[in-house]
């Protein structure tokens, strides 16, 4: 809560393009169901009733909602950058200006390599949460429930046997990714290990 909160104070200047392209964000998430919903349509009116006169409306929809959420997309991801950049130019900026304040034995102690770390890949990666991570969360969340929503409105039974097996796929989703994380870290330290063997042969 404590990073939040510092980052936050960041993200305050420019809350009012955060809150535009969170806003775009939950609209383009909410647009990602018109395919599957006018699909289902089309199956059961157009395929199963008959109804062809209703098809190249429908496939008109599909593609306006398609291309309006292309559009809306490409906007938010915009503004998230542009919000991200003016976060990452003013944390670097402050940063600077507290390496030019500090004295010389904080220099004599702390590795070069150490402060440009903290400069570039720890305050991009501020970066990257602000402008990647954070509209993932918030895309997949809104996602989620309104897909859960249309579950329940299409089969009430089926969503709620959906949800008895939901805990169990957390959990052998947790548990392979553990596994998984343990097994890529051996491989890349074997990988390791066979280089410096190579390089200390030549």
């Amino acid at each position: 809560m404590d990073t939040i909160k510092w980052v936050s104070k960041y993200i305050k200047p420019y809350l009012g393009s955060w809150i535009f392209a969170s806003i775009l964000t939950i609209v383009v998430a909410l647009l990602n169901i018109v395919t599957p919903y006018i699909s289902g349509i089309i199956v059961d009116m157009v395929i199963m009733d008959g109804q062809n006169d209703l098809l190249i409306s429908l496939l008109l929809v599909m593609f306006a909602a398609t291309l309006l959420r292309t559009f809306l997309r490409y906007i938010y991801r915009v503004r998230y950058e542009l919000v991200s950049q003016d976060v990452l130019f003013q944390i670097r900026d402050d940063l600077y200006r507290k390496f030019q304040e500090l004295d010389f034995s904080f220099f004599n102690h702390t590795r070069t390599g150490d402060i440009m770390a903290r400069m570039t890949g720890d305050t991009d990666a501020i970066r990257h949460s602000i402008s990647w991570v954070y509209f993932n969360v918030l895309d997949n969340i809104v996602l989620f429930i309104s897909a859960l929503i249309f579950m329940v409105d299409i089969e009430f039974r089926l969503t709620l046997a959906l949800f008895i097996v939901t805990p169990f796929i957390v959990l052998f989703t947790v548990l392979l990714s553990t596994k998984a994380k343990r097994a890529f870290y051996e491989i890349l330290a074997d990988k390791a290990r066979i280089f410096l063997f190579y390089v200390d042969t030549l």
